[in-house]
């Protein structure tokens, strides 16, 4: 066999192939649902912001656990709190007037 005609042959096989499995894959739907169910274990910590630092209380063990931490320690998600994975701080705006703390829990 010419060295065009094992080319031919093998993007012929490959185009077979790719045709094959195009037609066993599952069809596309537009529809359908997901099912969660859980509970929430824990509270969420409670938040109040201050001028320059925000005070945290997070459930821990029964208890509170209060904590206040500086807004630029929280900017830099240097915070370590029971029951949190991390702490970030975004602004809204250019003066750093506004901003969003997002909190993920463990």
């Amino acid at each position: 066999m010419t060295s065009s005609a094992v080319k031919v042959t093998t993007g012929l096989g490959l185009t077979f192939l790719m045709l094959v499995n195009l037609a066993f894959a599952a069809p596309l739907t537009s529809g359908g649902s997901l099912t969660f169910s859980g509970a929430i274990a824990q509270a969420p910590c409670q938040l109040t912001p201050g001028a320059s630092r925000i005070t945290f209380a997070c459930p821990d063990n029964g208890g509170v656990h209060t904590q206040q931490i500086g807004i630029q320690q929280v900017a830099r998600g240097d915070v370590a709190l029971p029951g949190v994975e991390n702490v970030s701080l975004s602004y809204l705006d250019p003066q750093k007037s506004q901003a969003v703390v997002r909190v993920d829990y463990n």
